[in-house]
């Protein structure tokens, strides 16, 4: 691939990389299995760029490939499949929904979670950031 189709996947995958991560915690439970699924669902869909149908949504392509990946680490490693298609599908849809907070031209949700950490007493701003964006426990 040319340097402008690097530069373009490279822009695609910036702007997935944190929903992605979202949606492989919840699969996981687990922060390093899931950055690791992430990480090869990356690897995999550069290497299939080819065969992305440009009239589908790129995010949830993406998701299918992390689903994908998360079920391959479940069968290796002998575990059970937590959860049902139904909830599958239902987490689907939450993150089409966050996907759209996202686009649309106007703040994404993540520029109004920072709207809102900004409206927080001092003394709540630094609990709520190590928490969420540290993954520290909180003291308040």
């Amino acid at each position: 691939m040319n340097q402008t189709k690097q530069e373009a996947f490279a822009g695609l995958a910036r702007l997935h990389h944190r929903e992605l991560l979202v949606y492989a915690r919840v699969l996981t439970r687990e922060d390093h299995q899931s950055r690791d699924i992430v990480q090869e669902s990356f690897v995999t869909a550069w290497e299939n760029m080819e065969r992305f149908d440009v009239t589908r949504d790129f995010g949830s392509w993406l998701r299918g490939i992390v689903l994908n990946k998360w079920r391959e680490t479940m069968r290796r490693n002998n575990k059970q499949i937590a959860l049902e298609d139904d909830a599958l599908e239902s987490l689907e849809a939450e993150m089409l929904t966050w996907q759209e907070l996202r686009q649309d031209g106007g703040p994404g949700v993540f520029v109004r979670l920072e709207d809102c950490i900004g409206k927080l007493p001092e003394a709540l701003v630094g609990a709520v950031k190590s928490f969420y964006y540290e993954g520290l426990e909180a003291n308040l």
